[in-house]
């Protein structure tokens, strides 16, 4: 059993390292620096398993939890539909990777990405997405705990992102 744990481990930390290649080449200053002028999120909640729904995790909640943090930090929420179109807006998206193994433990990793409209110096008239900032984590709980550990592992990272959002645009001054 405990050999299997490690595995489960191994392989939730090679898909967050698969996915941060290029995220772990930015600074912390240059992405929350990438956050500067950001007027409004729309959130995306990635697909969970079928899995870890049956022990409680509702991608509904998720989302909750995620637009009553932001709207008490003061941040603003658009719907999905049309943010692309929007000067000043990114994507929020939380994306949940649970792994089940044996009868009663899950590995998780709760990863957010703020995606932005982009232009390469080379091609400046050029647009894409990219992720600008990310921040993910990861953890090993049993499976009575797997939804309320995902939700206050999804309210940390939050905290993390509303923090340096703040830091990249202060409220004015009165």
């Amino acid at each position: 059993m405990q050999y299997k744990s490690c595995y489960g481990i191994i392989l939730l930390c090679g898909i967050l390292i698969i996915r941060s290649t290029v995220c772990a080449q930015i600074t912390d200053a240059i992405s929350s620096a990438s956050l500067s002028g950001i007027t409004v999120f729309t959130i995306s909640i990635g697909e969970l398993s079928p899995e870890v729904q049956g022990n409680g995790l509702k991608a509904e909640q998720l989302r909750t939890d995620v637009e009553s943090k932001l709207q008490s930090a003061g941040i603003n929420i658009i719907p999905e539909p049309g943010w692309i179109d929007t000067a000043g807006a990114a994507e929020l998206y939380l994306e949940v990777n649970t792994l089940k193994y044996g009868t009663t433990q899950y590995s998780y990793c709760v990863h957010f990405s703020v995606i932005q409209k982009v232009s390469l110096p080379r091609n400046a008239t050029r647009g894409t997405l990219g992720s600008t900032w990310s921040a993910s984590a990861m953890g090993v709980v049993g499976q009575n705990r797997v939804a309320g550990a995902i939700r206050e592992q999804v309210g940390e990272q939050l905290a993390r992102l509303i923090s340096r959002y703040l830091a990249a645009n202060p409220p004015p001054q009165r």
